[in-house]
């Protein structure tokens, strides 16, 4: 075991704990802002929706901690998830890509009211919070194959069961939302709620990462 190794499995394992305290802090925000802005519909209206009005400043540090996570994430992944090396770099992409969604995102507020056509910034930020989505969705399906070989069947069956539930969710919501239809709010909290947990999951694992032995 070299001091290499040590310190590339230290890192993973910062990395892991990183990523997990994003999506702590993430959650904890959106919760009181469920609490402190009535206004915004959980069913009909986006999370974004918060980011415009009283309170806005504390969508924006929740989406930047998002973009942290998943930032966190990525550096771990690149230091060693059990994956091969090109699975392990298209998930690093993926995630990075993500990250860089939800920062755009973050400083290009949303239409409040939805307006048509869209303001620039208002599409800026549709844009860049689609393309967050789509990317975190298509990392947590291409890592699946590291969760198969987990050991234990509950990391396994939770990885298989989050990513499965958020690419039907995924559909749902762009559904939803293209369509112009009632719903849309509620789907995109479970969206994310998935995809969160699938991060958490990730990480959780990274954190646990020992180094092996040679």
């Amino acid at each position: 075991m070299t001091a290499q190794t040590l310190t590339t499995s230290r890192r993973a394992r910062i990395s892991g704990r990183l990523a997990q305290g994003g999506v702590a802090l993430f959650v904890v925000l959106v919760a009181v802002l469920h609490v402190l802005r009535p206004d915004v519909s959980p069913v009909d209206d986006p999370l974004s929706a918060y980011a415009v009005g009283p309170h806005g400043w504390l969508m924006t540090v929740a989406f930047l901690a998002n973009a942290f996570a998943f930032a966190a994430l990525a550096a771990g992944m690149s230091r060693g998830f059990p994956v091969s090396t090109g699975r392990r770099r298209t998930i690093t992409v993926l995630l990075v890509v993500a990250s860089a969604g939800m920062a755009i995102a973050a400083f290009a507020p949303t239409d409040v009211p939805v307006v048509s056509p869209p303001t620039p910034t208002g599409l800026i930020h549709t844009v860049a919070a689609l393309a967050a989505f789509l990317a975190l969705a298509a990392s947590g399906a291409v890592s699946l194959g590291s969760f198969w070989g987990a050991p234990g069947a509950t990391p396994r069956t939770a990885a298989v069961a989050l990513v499965t539930g958020a690419l039907i969710s995924l559909v749902v919501f762009l559904g939803l939302t293209f369509g112009g239809l009632a719903g849309a709010g509620l789907a995109q909290r479970i969206l994310t709620a998935l995809l969160l947990a699938w991060v958490a999951l990730a990480g959780g694992r990274l954190a646990m990462r020992r180094p092996s032995r040679s």
